[in-house]
């Protein structure tokens, strides 16, 4: 029970309370001391002359151990107990105020609202545990919360097909050929293909002889209108819109804007803070199902221009970056302990890939630019029904002080665990006995995050962390968006492959943290990129072959870094800013994603290994970084920031002087 110490008063902040077994109430009076007398705002202690139930003591208080503690009364205001005692009494520290007692104070012992310093505090983490930390409950709502997860895979490779660049040319003129196409009509066709086209070129065609415009010159000039191959991507929008030769920057826009709405990541983060996992991912989810049906009806329906097209599709780029993956990913792994997080993690990195592999599906049955963004649609709208039923994070509840919540939140999860209530309850009620719990902070916002923003230990793992974010989607996004665009080999085939290579480098890397710790699996995957990145400009011009399989492995090796740093970051920090510091952590990783394909279409195909060496010496930089970051391996997670415990310290230290 919690209990704030006034004077010679103990009052409890409830008026009532009645236990979970339907016990007597008693209400919350006086506790006088140096009387040796026990006043009940309620009348009479409610146990008096019978043998109490399990887990409570005379005076109807659940002390939550398998034994209860010695009872010790003092008389006539002396420390003395009755029938002798020549030593000191030990001292014990009041739960309600952090506060030391001693001989030189006069109290009635009471299990409910001292505990001895020695006895070991009871932490969320162990709560869960005894609730049952992954079994039924966890399994049926990862099995559901995972569907957001595989919806942002979609989201995410859908600009690979529906923004493809597909095989194209110049389009012949009109006096030329007649309903120019890409493949050859025939041998007349060929030739004229021939003549007119540069070999291998895509941007330019001959111009025609002023005295004969049907014969061309040797002077080329730019294209005004293409032909494009649909054999494998089918329709897609760059054709519609020609962003093709000087144009294809425009394309790299909606990849942007996709990257550019995860960016809200670092807001939505702070929402999850604010007002729970569990309504923030319910707004965000309709927030992005509303804005995608409705652009979406009127792509399909209503006759507009290429650009005004182009500016709706660019909306629901953006829109749609704004999910809610990393709250999820945050939820799933609060709703166990800290031996199965990196379980947890893994399963919507995972399922992530899987998303890769609908998506790759959608567009090879589709075809169509619009048709595929119509199955994303469709597929975020399984979710919505299960918004309704999304549980609240325990260790959210808990941090917020909402301890009623916190109780049915538990209690669910131990019915669906099948856990008997004096499996777990004794410890929830220790647990709130802790010092910590009823720390009430009187600053102000501004006052908070001036403490924060000066609090050396968070931001120096707040920086280091967004560096590792930045680098690691910026890899990512190089090597899975380079293995798409690899000429001579099947993208679709290329795609699942890779998504397959994806998820067998979160597998390996959830093994592997569970036998050396995070802090070293992210180590020696961030190295195995490093050397992949530094290989493949080397055999990119001479076996294919070899540089698709390097690739792969780099996409392997970088999949495990992802996996170990979404694991990772959100254990280093305390819950009342974790999802928060993951929403930045993730914000700073997106700057990586929208960085890496501007590049690779602003510069010239003869200058793109330059960039494999600069992102290998970033790769080398993070590896520095990361000697500086603890291990997190089996660690509880924090309730509060450190400089709270420090003051929890200090309090404590002056009272007992």
């Amino acid at each position: 029970m919690l209990s704030h110490r006034k004077g010679g008063q103990q009052q409890h902040p409830y008026g009532s309370q009645q236990h979970s077994q339907g016990y007597p109430q008693y209400g919350a009076g006086q506790q006088q001391y140096g009387g040796g007398q026990q006043q009940y705002g309620g009348g009479q202690p409610p146990f008096q002359g019978q043998q109490p139930p399990f887990g409570h003591d005379q005076q109807g208080h659940g002390y939550g151990g398998l034994q209860p503690p010695q009872q010790q009364q003092f008389h006539g205001g002396n420390n003395q107990p009755q029938g002798g005692y020549n030593q000191p009494p030990p001292q014990y520290v009041d739960v309600g105020s952090g506060m030391t007692t001693s001989q030189d104070e006069d109290y009635v012992l009471s299990s409910a609202l001292l505990v001895s310093p020695s006895e070991n505090v009871v932490t969320l983490d162990e709560v869960i545990q005894h609730c049952g930390s992954l079994n039924r409950f966890q399994y049926f709502h990862y099995f559901f919360l995972n569907l957001i997860p595989i919806t942002s895979g979609i989201i995410a490779f859908y600009y690979v097909y529906g923004v493809a660049e597909p095989l194209h040319r110049c389009h012949l003129p009109d006096t030329i050929w007649l309903n120019d196409q890409y493949h050859p009509f025939n041998s007349t066709h060929q030739y004229l293909i021939d003549l007119w086209i540069p070999t291998q070129d895509k941007c330019t065609i001959r111009k025609p002889l002023s005295s004969n415009l049907s014969q061309p010159s040797n002077e080329t000039i730019a294209c005004i209108k293409w032909v494009y191959d649909r054999t494998v991507f089918g329709r897609t929008f760059t054709e519609d819109a020609n962003f093709v030769c000087l144009n294809s920057v425009k394309r790299s826009f909606l990849s942007s804007a996709l990257q550019m709405g995860a960016m809200f990541v670092l807001f939505t983060g702070q929402l999850g803070d604010k007002i729970g996992r569990r309504k923030s991912i319910q707004i965000i989810s309709i927030i992005l199902l509303t804005t995608c049906v409705v652009t979406q009806i009127l792509l399909q329906f209503v006759p507009m221009t290429i650009n005004t097209k182009f500016g709706l599709l660019l909306l629901n780029q953006f829109v749609s970056g704004i999910d809610s993956y990393m709250i999820v990913f945050v939820l799933l792994m609060e709703l166990t302990n800290s031996t199965h997080t990196s379980f947890a993690g893994n399963l919507a990195l995972v399922t992530f890939t899987l998303g890769e592999i609908i998506v790759t599906l959608f567009a090879y049955l589709c075809k169509s630019w619009l048709l595929l963004k119509w199955a994303v649609t469709f597929f975020i709208l399984l979710i919505v029904p299960y918004l309704y039923f999304i549980p609240e994070s325990p260790y959210w509840l808990y941090s917020k002080q909402k301890y009623d919540q916190l109780e049915i939140q538990l209690r669910q999860i131990a019915e669906e665990n099948r856990q008997q209530e004096s499996n777990w309850f004794p410890y929830y009620q220790k647990l709130l006995k802790n010092p910590a719990d009823n720390l009430q902070s009187e600053m102000s916002r501004g006052h908070k995050i001036k403490r924060l923003m000066t609090h050396s230990p968070i931001m120096s793992k707040l920086l280091i962390s967004g560096a590792i974010g930045f680098t690691a989607m910026l890899l990512y996004i190089k090597i899975s968006y380079g293995l798409a665009a690899m000429e001579n080999v099947n993208p679709y085939l290329n795609i699942i492959i890779g998504a397959i290579v994806e998820s067998i480098g979160y597998l390996s890397a959830w093994v592997l943290m569970t036998k050396i710790g995070r802090k070293r699996s992210l180590l020696f995957y961030i190295l195995l990129t490093t050397v992949c990145v530094l290989m493949i400009p080397s055999t990119i011009k001479y076996n294919p072959v070899i540089t698709v399989s390097i690739a792969q492995l780099g996409k392997l090796a970088i999949s495990g870094a992802v996996c170990v740093s979404y694991i990772y970051v959100p254990e280093l920090f305390p819950t009342t800013i974790r999802s928060g510091a993951s929403g930045f952590f993730a914000c700073i990783g997106r700057i990586g994603a929208i960085i890496a394909p501007l590049i690779d279409t602003s510069l010239k195909e003869k200058d793109l290994h330059i960039t494999f060496y600069i992102y290998a010496l970033l790769a080398i930089i993070i590896l520095g970084l990361t000697f500086v970051l603890p291990e997190t391996k089996n660690q509880p997670f924090q309730d509060k920031i450190d400089y709270t415990k420090k003051k929890l310290k200090k309090t404590t230290t002056n009272n007992t002087n």
